[in-house]
């Protein structure tokens, strides 16, 4: 099946319909510098934060003065600016400020529900989608409590449209008729997002197969969007529709095409007319109308061209070599192909397929512990019927028994046989993980690094052809690229093991990756050794316990909320490492299904080791890593 471009995802954020509720808790001076900023960034104009700033230095006593109202407002222009670890760094502000107030108030609900929305857009822009869409979904929680039914729909469109960047399309299709049903109770239909709505139907039910669905969708994208005047909604059911009948009736396809084409322009927007006359060169291509194919595809190309690492982008020159290719302009034919290679290693999908895998290994993983609970009451309820059975009659006492005991220890089996699923399920997870990343590590290699020798090759073997006055520009090319070269194997030789690691140990290199992530503000970490000695272990042994660290300290930054985390070393009995954080603590073994901690656990047992992660009583997680050193210890 054609895959289609996604034209419209991420909708305005939901919260916007009660975002004077936590206005509310502004007034005076405060409230009129937030007005100000906050409408300065909706002209279009320029310094907007500074009229944010000025609300903030106000005394915090002041009457009107709301520090967690204008943090968001602080962290939500910072995401504006592109500058994301400065909006973490106030959201995180906002959510101190928050905890400071009265939560029974329904204005400090909406303020809630205004830094859940924020954390989650600021992710997104980050690319780090599984936190995304925790805080959308905790956004929605949060929607709900205020009563807002609309904004909760909205926010549930929001979660659809992340869905589809991740490409879970019947996650997406589910959160999308939510949505839809709810705004159909409020007879709220008339809005244009509704109108954008059936888009997203159209173009997931298109992803899914389901081309019955899509056609419906879509025709419904375009009626309700000539009624709300949405052109966006316009753009899209056309597009979809053309995409839709591509393969059977091309013809029609065509005109629907057009008609998006035609829309996209009226827009003003040039995404719209890129991806439109894109998708038209496309099809154009396949009708064997290579002329107009290749007039589309270049048009696209030069409106894409501002981003060259879109993947849009990247597909449209791909498609541009390949029908140059096909209407004989082979020199225009490898000036694109060439170019396709040399920036396909920028695509980042693997945090993608990451994401994807992750989440079928824990479905997966939640199903077989559903079987064991309920073999487990099944067991139980078979074991009072017999017993019952057995007091009723003396001379059935045997046979009944008998029963009991086969039944007894076939149902034993079968649920010894279902746990040992579960740990086949969790141990397939591990080798599958290690195999993502010699996979990554393959990919970094081969489309990187053997793609950029290519270049290099190329170009040395086109200067003997060039004008004497050329060649030493090509040898310059040539240059850049072995630079770039050298960079990418350096990064790749890090990854695989950390220079300041292998000169200096353990210890300073958990110090510097400490610096890092303090440096970028997701946390504070402190780095304690108390004469553990841990440098003086073989460097395997090092370079395992420095990988149990950063699954532990990334665990604290995506799930923990703290703001403070220590790593200690000490030697009592062995070598001891403890990794503490003041978050909303967790507590966890390894039969709960968590893929990072039955990873760490299953290292750390096959040299000899233990791992515990436990609750503290006065807040956050305690994280014991144990070795004894003693011990003869083998590669891992």
């Amino acid at each position: 099946m054609k895959r289609i471009i996604i034209f419209f995802l991420l909708l305005p954020a939901a919260t916007h319909l009660y975002a004077q509720g936590y206005w509310d808790l502004l007034s005076g001076k405060s409230k009129e510098l937030v007005m100000k900023g906050t409408g300065c960034w909706t002209e279009g104009g320029e310094n907007c934060i500074a009229y944010l700033f000025e609300a903030y230095r106000l005394p915090r006593q002041s009457n009107g003065n709301c520090p967690g109202c204008i943090e968001v407002e602080i962290a939500k222009s910072y995401s504006y600016l592109e500058k994301f670890d400065s909006a973490q760094y106030f959201l995180n502000r906002a959510t101190a400020s928050l905890e400071k107030m009265n939560y029974t108030d329904m204005r400090v609900k909406h303020l809630d529900a205004e830094i859940l929305n924020s954390a989650a857009m600021n992710f997104y822009y980050m690319g780090k989608i599984d936190s995304t869409i925790a805080y959308v979904k905790k956004n929605i929680e949060v929607i709900d409590k205020t009563g807002n039914k609309k904004s909760s729909a909205f926010a549930k469109m929001n979660l659809s449209s992340i869905y589809m960047t991740v490409e879970d399309y019947r996650s997406a299709v589910q959160y999308c008729l939510l949505a839809f049903n709810e705004l159909k109770e409020l007879d709220v239909l008339e809005d244009s997002r509704v109108a954008v709505l059936a888009g997203n139907l159209a173009t997931c039910y298109h992803e899914l197969g389901k081309l019955d669905s899509s056609m419906l969708w879509a025709a419904r994208a375009i009626d309700w969007g000539q009624k709300a005047k949405s052109i966006t909604a316009q753009v899209y059911g056309n597009y979809v529709m053309g995409a839709n009948l591509s393969g059977t009736r091309p013809d029609s396809a065509l005109h629907y095409l057009n008609q998006s084409l035609e829309l996209a322009r009226k827009s003003g927007r040039s995404n719209y007319v890129a991806k439109a006359q894109m998708m038209k060169g496309v099809l154009l291509g396949e009708m064997k109308r290579y002329t107009e194919a290749r007039e589309n595809l270049l048009e696209a190309v030069r409106l894409m061209e501002k981003n060259p690492a879109d993947h849009d982008y990247t597909e449209a020159i791909r498609h541009l070599g390949l029908i140059a290719n096909e209407s004989g302009d082979y020199k225009l034919s490898a000036q694109y192909l060439r170019e396709y290679v040399l920036i396909k290693d920028s695509l980042n999908v693997i945090s993608n397929q990451q994401l994807l895998h992750e989440y079928q290994t824990k479905y997966e993983t939640e199903k077989k512990e559903k079987q064991i609970g309920a073999q487990e009451l099944k067991i139980q309820q078979q074991q009072s019927k017999l017993l019952y059975a057995i007091l009723g009659g003396a001379l059935l006492a045997s046979l009944l028994g008998g029963i009991f005991i086969y039944n007894r220890k076939t149902q034993k089996l079968r649920l010894k046989q279902l746990r040992q699923e579960k740990d086949n399920a969790m141990l397939n997870a591990f080798i599958l993980g290690e195999e993502r990343e010699r996979n990554r590590i393959s990919h970094e290699l081969h489309d990187g690094v053997a793609a950029m020798i290519g270049a290099a090759k190329m170009s040395l073997e086109s200067i003997p052809h060039l004008p004497q006055e050329k060649r030493m520009e090509q040898l310059s090319k040539v240059k850049g690229i072995l630079e770039n070269t050298h960079a990418d194997v350096r990064h790749i030789a890090h990854n695989l093991l950390p220079s300041v690691l292998e000169k200096e140990g353990i210890i300073k290199a958990t110090e510097q990756f400490a610096s890092e992530i303090n440096e970028a503000r997701l946390l504070t970490i402190s780095v304690v050794d108390k004469n553990s000695n841990a440098h003086h272990l073989s460097q395997q042994l090092q370079l395992m316990l420095f990988r149990v660290i950063q699954e532990l300290v990334n665990n604290i930054i995506k799930h923990s909320q703290a703001q403070n985390a220590g790593i200690v070393f000490q030697y009592t009995n062995g070598l001891q490492i403890e990794v503490t954080d003041d978050g909303i603590g967790y507590e966890d073994t390894t039969d709960s299904g968590n893929h990072g901690l039955y990873s760490i656990t299953r290292r750390l047992e096959s040299i000899g080791g233990n791992f515990r992660i436990t609750k503290r009583n006065y807040g956050g997680t305690k994280a014991m890593v144990e070795l004894n050193t003693n011990m003869p210890h083998r590669a891992v």
